[in-house]
């Protein structure tokens, strides 16, 4: 997996999301890790949601896990503040 290849496919959510009368899915970005071709999705939404919007712009995914984002004293978060 490649950098362009995940910004691809964040790319695809975004578009098939907005195209939704109402968005569930709001896509924060991805971590990806080339030397063990891994790359993890980060989305806001319902499981449910996300399981449906992966599958509908052929996000590719093992599974869906519900993450806490804990940051350190004094950080203003990883992920904008989430």
């Amino acid at each position: 997996m490649t950098e362009g290849r995940v910004r691809q496919i964040l790319e695809r959510v975004t578009r098939t999301e907005s195209q939704r009368a109402q968005a569930q899915v709001r896509p924060l970005g991805s971590l990806l890790v080339p030397s063990d071709g891994l790359v993890i999705f980060l989305f806001d939404g319902t499981a449910d949601a996300i399981r449906d919007a992966a599958k509908t712009a052929e996000v590719p995914f093992d599974r869906i896990v519900e993450v806490h984002h804990i940051p350190t004293r004094g950080s203003t978060g990883l992920f904008g503040g989430l």
